[in-house]
């Protein structure tokens, strides 16, 4: 076995059992993707990746232009960290939007018409709108989004979320984070089958 992939809820777990981690990784905190391989004793070496955020940073670049310098990300779990990295690493300045209060996130309560007017990038990390609970999406005013807005949803079951549909219905660009597993996967075998 050359690799494996890990998902929630140990990609934060599984990092004591690691060797060494990459240099994303080690920002993020967490890993999905470990390389295996043997060293001269014939002990095995466990090497951790994160290779979401190369699948989110590919897939969502193709949607930005100059207006979009500023995200919102709903949601501060795991999957945010990856997140994050990115948008540090591409320069976007970020909010994080939260339910419940926190020193590094505002309250959905806090996001209002003039904050949307700035923040044209909308990103949802939490687990709203996944099937079977395809009605629930972050509770932000939809009323204020234009074309102006891109969307990321990294739910892909079902393919539109509630969360996209309703900026989609105002003219923003969307995108479901199918794109981002296709791409983190392709990197993990890349990883797998390589002397990285």
């Amino acid at each position: 076995m050359c690799g494996i992939n890990v998902t929630i809820p140990y990609k934060v777990k599984v990092l004591p059992f690691l060797d060494e981690m990459d240099e994303a990784s080690t920002q993020i905190g967490a890993v999905n993707c470990i390389s295996i391989t043997g060293n001269e004793s014939g002990k095995r070496h466990l090497k951790g990746y994160n290779t979401d955020a190369y699948g989110f940073e590919e897939s969502l670049k193709p949607m930005l232009g100059e207006a979009h310098r500023r995200a919102l990300v709903f949601g501060d779990g795991g999957a945010a960290k990856a997140i994050k990295y990115v948008l540090n690493k591409l320069g976007i300045d970020f909010l994080v939007v939260t339910r419940s209060p926190s020193e590094t996130s505002i309250l959905y309560a806090e996001v209002d018409e003039a904050m949307l007017s700035h923040y044209t990038i909308l990103i949802n990390t939490t687990p709203l709108g996944m099937s079977p609970d395809c009605d629930t999406r972050p509770e932000i005013p939809y009323q204020f989004l234009t074309d102006r807005h891109v969307a990321y949803d990294l739910v892909y079951n079902p393919e539109e979320t509630a969360f996209l549909k309703e900026v989609r219905l105002r003219g923003g660009k969307t995108k479901n984070g199918l794109e981002m597993l296709h791409l983190q996967a392709i990197r993990s075998w890349e990883i797998w089958n390589s002397s990285v």
